[in-house]
């Protein structure tokens, strides 16, 4: 097989804990029906590219050695007693009780979006595997005749909670729960590292989920099939999941400081940025920040500034040097603002806030329910670390504005209230508290569409009509007669 290649699931668990296991008690661990084995691939990459990539050539080799495609598996028949192979017209004259099939599933970190129209089916994908091909979580084995990928504990513990739920099969959640048991305790790491480490890949509450689902004839199945005292697995689920929670809340009270929102640009001008992308077909090739930026009207900084936003919650992926795509979840949140389709919007920004670091915020609305605006901005403000300032939020201009703009995208969710968004609108209609006088000429008896006016050298006179750029106009001004000051050069 061409690398790399990662040894997922079953198999991979048993490898991990094996030598421990049996170590500790006598017989070797469990081992599985199937493998599966994750490749890596990128969302752009051309059907040439998937022809020739390490996965096309593993799947040549499995051909060769007798294996044969079903959907997205790879198959092949054994006698259950001689354990021969069988080819596929062997199998057809040998009774069905009397065959063993063996299954190879390949798993990819990125399906790309030619995969379809190139291979002709849908594969699986695990995105837990980008944490192994593009974060390194992961060591290098030498079994079965092959070099493989080996995913971390923390790793292959997350993806087993991920999977229990939606497991169907029976043997397979047999399988999964005695997984998450051997992890747990014969890793090589301590239960309390490990505990640390699998809150980087997957939720506390997802995890508490699958395991209050497991049902008392599972913990006693699968603790017979380890040799285990009846409620030895339940107690050792239970323990830890009360020591995972005392983890989570404590990291939920750290702040982090590369929790991103928009920066510095009101909820229209972010909306621009997705819709020119789509406008320039990003969903299909790279697109340049400079292009962005004419289209938009906005600096290079600030649109980079907020592509960091973009691609921290998968709307875009860098594409080249200066160059975003939209992911296909950006491709549709973008769509869906281009043809105005509420329904869509709401789905797409559920998913980018779902699949991102903004489900921290989702959940404190859901434990907060009815909190107010300040809550949430003050919450805002201690998870990003954003310094004290005299806007809205008790932030500077840029983060205040910005935070608005992130919670309209909360709102477009579904995950703020028609009471709480009408303070949130009106906030970003009033006119700001009175504060140190600048060259600003307030307009408090004008309407709301005309907050007031700027004079600027060689323009002229500027209409402001938004709190967005009436707050981002004095802030910048307050910063210019700083530097004004300490020059000594003239602040008329």
């Amino acid at each position: 097989m061409k690398e790399p290649v990662c040894l997922l699931g079953g198999w991979a668990v048993y490898l991990t804990v094996n030598a421990r296991y049996k170590e500790s008690n006598g017989t070797e661990y469990l081992g599985s029906k199937d493998i599966d084995l994750g490749f890596h691939f990128s969302k752009s990459q051309t059907p040439a590219s998937i022809l020739q990539s390490s996965y096309a050539a593993s799947i040549k080799a499995l051909r060769q050695m007798g294996f044969h495609g079903r959907s997205f598996r790879m198959i092949q028949a054994y006698h259950r007693e001689t354990g021969r192979r069988l080819s596929q017209d062997e199998a057809k004259k040998v009774r069905m009780h009397d065959i063993f099939d063996l299954y190879v599933d390949p798993i990819f970190d990125h399906i790309p979006d030619k995969f379809h129209e190139t291979m002709g089916f849908r594969p699986l994908d695990e995105p837990l595997l980008r944490a192994v091909f593009e974060d390194g979580q992961c060591d290098q084995i030498d079994e079965f005749g092959a070099r493989f990928l080996l995913p971390k504990p923390a790793v292959l513990l997350a993806t087993k909670f991920k999977a229990l739920p939606d497991r169907d099969k029976y043997h397979k959640r047999h399988k999964d729960i005695a997984d998450i048991y051997a992890l747990i305790w014969y890793s090589g790491m301590s239960p309390d590292e490990l505990r640390s480490d699998v809150l980087r890949y997957v939720r506390f509450k997802d995890m508490k989920t699958a395991l209050s689902r497991i049902t008392e004839e599972e913990y006693e199945k699968t603790a017979d099939a380890l040799n285990l005292p009846p409620n030895m697995l339940k107690d050792t689920f239970g323990i830890y999941i009360g020591n995972l929670e005392s983890v989570s809340m404590k990291r939920t009270e750290i702040p982090d400081s590369k929790w991103l929102m928009p920066y510095a640009i009101g909820y229209d001008a972010f909306v621009k940025i997705s819709k020119s992308l789509l406008q320039q077909k990003a969903d299909t090739k790279a697109v340049s920040v400079s292009k962005i930026c004419s289209l938009t009207s906005l600096s290079t900084r600030l649109t980079v500034t907020n592509f960091k936003f973009l691609k921290s919650v998968g709307i875009v992926v860098d594409a080249a040097p200066a160059s975003y795509r939209l992911t296909q979840l950006g491709a549709a949140y973008a769509q869906a603002h281009a043809l105005n389709d509420t329904k869509a919007l709401k789905q797409a920004s559920l998913e980018v806030i779902k699949n991102s670091h903004l489900q921290l915020l989702s959940d404190m609305l859901d434990l907060n329910k009815g909190c107010s605006l300040d809550k949430i901005y003050a919450w805002i403000k201690t998870r990003g670390r954003y310094p004290d300032g005299s806007s809205q939020g008790n932030m500077h201009a840029p983060e205040s504005v910005g935070a608005r703009t992130l919670l309209r995208l909360f709102y477009d969710a579904g995950l703020i209230s028609d009471s709480l968004f009408a303070e949130l609108d009106s906030t970003s209609r009033h006119t700001p508290k009175k504060g140190p006088k600048t060259s600003l000429k307030h307009a408090r008896t004008r309407p709301a569409t005309s907050l007031g006016s700027l004079s600027v050298a060689g323009v002229g006179k500027v209409e402001i009509k938004d709190m967005d750029t009436l707050e981002l106009a004095e802030s910048y001004l307050k910063i210019l007669r700083k530097r004004m000051t300490k020059t000594g050069t003239n602040t008329g």
